[in-house]
């Protein structure tokens, strides 16, 4: 079986406060973010933080979308996870980049359920220090600690 999942972390930062911070215009700019991504949503949970920013979870049928609001910073944070083949996760953050009027963005594409082979999970190198590495390291480390306790006397 071959898992069919996108998963898009998003950035959007200068973001007015007043938008970041209205529970009712982020419902529905959420809501409208789906429909783009051609998805119904299924529930949702809000928590508001304190003192400002709103926490908003959505779901969809095989899809889960967050957003994180930080409105002093004029900053939010979006997750859009997908295992739907037919849902398009770039429209979803367009469509929120354009309602949140955000100025710049970073959007980071994450593989995910990509079990390829064994030798892929191991670590490509190896690290080990001997026993006299490990000594020598100790006495450059006490060199240091030396010289800077003499410099706070000072």
């Amino acid at each position: 079986m071959r898992m069919n999942t996108k998963h898009m972390v998003c950035d959007f930062y200068d973001c007015t406060f007043d938008l970041l911070n209205d529970p009712d215009f982020l419902r529905r700019s959420l809501q409208a973010a789906l429909r783009e991504g051609d998805l119904n949503q299924l529930d949702n949970l809000e928590h508001r933080m304190n003192p400002s920013g709103l926490i908003f979870v959505v779901i969809a049928e095989g899809t889960h979308l967050t957003l994180h609001t930080y409105p002093e910073l004029g900053y939010a944070a979006a997750d859009i996870f997908t295992t739907d083949s037919h849902c398009a996760p770039d429209k979803i953050m367009n469509a929120l980049k354009k309602s949140l009027r955000s100025d710049k963005m970073k959007a980071t594409n994450i593989k995910r359920g990509d079990f390829g082979s064994i030798a892929d999970m191991k670590p490509k190198t190896k690290t080990s220090m001997t026993p006299l590495g490990r000594v020598k390291n100790l006495g450059t480390k006490v060199k240091s600690m030396i010289k800077k306790k003499k410099k706070k006397r000072k």
